[in-house]
């Protein structure tokens, strides 16, 4: 079965999502690790690999097609939206949704659309590829 450009595009995006995830902290605790990093700092640097390997999860999912990752995809991208927006709303709010912030939102937000219309659809998807064929 041949996969749809979006899966193809959405599965990229969440695999450097998930390398972004781990990367950044990585960095930034073996920066802080010649200083004595603090137990918020160690409590950031198991979530960011839990995210990152949540992502992980995510992307495979989404690429080999199978029920249960279009319905993880969904839940990932919900999930994604709520944390930033809550991100913005308490931690940035003099910055607001004009940011980089409101900008990943904007594109997960697509995403999601787009994973909910997959099997929505009895005629055609978004991408013109019959919805019986994605399921």
């Amino acid at each position: 079965m041949k996969k749809p450009f979006g899966i193809i595009m959405i599965s990229v995006y969440t695999a450097f999502a998930g390398i972004f995830s781990v990367a950044l902290p990585v960095n930034g605790f073996v920066a802080d690790a010649v200083v004595d990093p603090t137990t918020i700092e160690w409590i950031e640097f198991v979530a960011s690999i839990l995210v990152g390997i949540i992502a992980f999860a995510v992307c495979c999912g989404l690429w080999t097609m199978p029920p249960w990752g279009l319905w993880l995809g969904r839940i990932y991208y919900s999930a994604s939206i709520l944390l930033s927006f809550i991100s913005v709303m308490i931690l940035k709010p003099k910055e607001g949704f004009f940011g980089l912030e409101g900008l990943f939102m904007m594109i997960e937000a697509g995403i999601l659309l787009y994973l909910f219309q997959l099997n929505r659809s009895t005629k055609r998807s978004l991408l013109n590829y019959r919805a019986e064929s994605l399921k």
